[in-house]
């Protein structure tokens, strides 16, 4: 792990994601796999009932992508209601997804039944990648031998992962423009 390089990556949250009253407030957390032979840092901001996560480390593995000569690498952006205890797990997962699994990393995939492994009985099961847009600021950074750039998750419903299925993540993010979507509720209803 290179600290210099998670520092990049720490300060990109901090000027892209908290207000200047809240830099008191961040947290940062490690999380490990299931054997705990990996571990990444979880960066918290906690503001007006709800956390941002990001996390820190997923760069330093390659996602066979370049950009500008340089290898491309990702990190994930969330956020949650801050009484969701779970969602710090949901968004390491996702990591650790590319860490251990060869997962794709990509605007418009899906990984399934991340939310249901801590969630069993709410209507989001899965988690869909998106380009941060809650957020206002620059989400691809160059920290000297990788360009980083992030994605967000969205937890999503079984009826949504079939729709972008059957009409592709172009349609389901058309659709998602159109209708008012509380996706920090994980038992929200399905927009399909």
């Amino acid at each position: 792990m290179n600290i210099e390089f998670n520092k990049k990556i720490f300060q990109c949250y901090v000027d892209n994601i908290v207000e200047n009253d809240s830099l008191d407030k961040i947290k940062v957390f490690k999380y490990g796999d299931e054997k705990e032979k990996h571990m990444i840092d979880l960066f918290q901001a906690p503001e007006d009932g709800i956390i941002s996560y990001g996390t820190i480390g997923t760069y330093e593995y390659d996602i066979g992508m370049s950009l500008d000569g340089k290898s491309l690498r990702g990190e994930f952006l969330g956020v949650a209601y801050e009484d969701d205890k779970t969602f710090s797990n949901i968004i390491s997962t996702c990591s650790f997804n590319i860490i251990n699994s060869k997962y794709g990393f990509e605007p418009g995939l899906v990984y399934p039944n991340v939310v249901n492994m801590y969630y069993p009985d709410v209507n989001m099961k899965h988690i869909y990648l998106a380009t941060p847009f809650i957020w206002d600021g620059e989400y691809t950074v160059d920290i000297g031998p990788y360009i980083v750039t992030w994605l967000q998750v969205l937890p999503i419903s079984d009826a949504e992962l079939e729709y972008i299925k059957r009409n592709g993540s172009e349609a389901f993010e058309d659709l998602l423009d159109k209708k008012e979507v509380d996706f920090l509720n994980l038992n929200r209803p399905s927009i399909v």
